[in-house]
């Protein structure tokens, strides 16, 4: 699991300070406030972890299958300043072993270097090789990561008996792998659980088409409904059910990366959905990163944790803006009774500042018609 992590001169960010990382920690914050580019630091990380070449420091992607295109160091560098050294820590506890990883990179006559530092980690096979060292990581092979654009429902899957081990950056693997669970029946019954919790189907299940390798997902909204296909109901169920199938098919121990995974939910949908993050943290042991707007999943967090269901130590939140030409982190203090104590200003919105408004304007047209 990821413990600590600390970021310089990446993207839009200076300096991020030091971010304690939790079993649930979640970014919140406005357009470009710089959310999505810590979630991709992550991911570039592991991008060049993965990488064939070893020697190599970072990988900035652009190739087929790789999980982001960042361009290059003058691309992700602050302010495109490539004189900046672009620096990050990085803790992980393993089966409570701690490792550690600091590493400054820099750009110099048209090349990439890096000086790095390392704690419990294999001796690289490639000296002063980033990549190799990141492979040392157990946190890089662990990550999962599904992305906040996913694939459009289908009326038929076809399936080769295949066992992908992800669910896909766009979730379009997320029917093979209910299917390659389906003998054990599991998988499929904790989504069907989870989406009659949301209030979004009273009855989930994939069938066979017979005599063919294709596949429909069967879904009845209400009790008094007739089973329809996937793309017959809502917009928010196929979006919804990657992330589901990710959270409850990835191996335990895994950590995975959502970037709004509420989009296109309703509320109490949104809600409920925190409650099922929660379960699937506690009982697969895994951590979950969250990029969100999504006040309905705050508040049940809050919830829990003033209820004692879930521990304060066991979320962590953090809201970041951009007004000055650069982003900047807060850490959100929550307290036994789940309040966060520093709440920052139109975190989701003036509510209290709406709500007067509106009745401002009430009287006044109120006024304006008595005339």
């Amino acid at each position: 699991m990821l413990k600590k992590l600390h970021i310089k001169n990446f993207k839009s960010w200076e300096d991020t300070g030091e971010m304690e990382m939790a079993p649930i920690t979640m970014f919140f914050g406005g357009n470009s406030s710089g959310k999505s580019s810590i979630l991709q630091f992550l991911l570039m990380l592991k991008q060049t972890a993965n990488s064939y070449d070893k020697a190599q420091m970072l990988n900035f992607g652009g190739k087929e299958n790789d999980i982001i295109d960042f361009g290059n160091f003058r691309d992700v560098i602050f302010n495109h300043e490539i004189d900046r050294v672009l620096e990050f820590d990085i803790d992980e506890n393993v089966d409570t072993w701690p490792r550690f990883l600091k590493a400054e990179v820099t750009y110099k006559s048209d090349k990439i270097s890096a000086k790095i530092s390392h704690k419990n980690l294999p001796e690289p096979k490639t000296k002063l090789s980033l990549a190799s060292c990141l492979t040392g990581l157990n946190s890089m092979e662990s990550i999962e990561y599904l992305g906040p654009l996913r694939q459009f429902p289908k009326r038929q899957y076809q399936w080769k008996n295949t066992s992908p081990s992800t669910v896909g950056k766009e979730g379009e693997y997320a029917i093979d792998a209910i299917l390659a669970e389906k003998k054990e029946s599991i998988l499929e019954k904790k989504i069907a659980t989870a989406l009659q919790k949301m209030g979004l189907v009273e009855s989930f299940r994939v069938a066979q088409i017979p005599t063919t390798d294709l596949y429909q997902i069967l879904i009845k909204k209400t009790s008094a409904s007739t089973e329809v296909l996937l793309p017959d109901v809502g917009f928010g169920v196929s979006q919804i059910l990657p992330v589901l199938t990710s959270l409850f098919y990835s191996p335990i121990g895994s950590i995975i990366i959502l970037e709004q995974p509420e989009i296109h939910l309703h509320p109490k949908a949104q809600t409920e959905f925190a409650d099922v993050v929660v379960e699937a943290v506690k009982e697969r042991k895994i951590q979950v990163i969250i990029e969100s707007h999504s006040e309905h999943f705050l508040t049940r967090i809050q919830t829990r944790i003033a209820e004692g269901t879930l521990s304060k130590d066991a979320a962590k939140l953090y809201f970041c803006k951009n007004e000055i030409g650069k982003s900047e982190l807060e850490e959100l203090k929550i307290d036994d009774s789940g309040r966060i104590e520093n709440w920052p200003k139109d975190f989701f919105g003036d509510m209290l500042g709406e709500a007067s408004n509106r009745v401002r304007a009430y009287l006044d047209r109120k006024k304006t018609s008595k005339k």
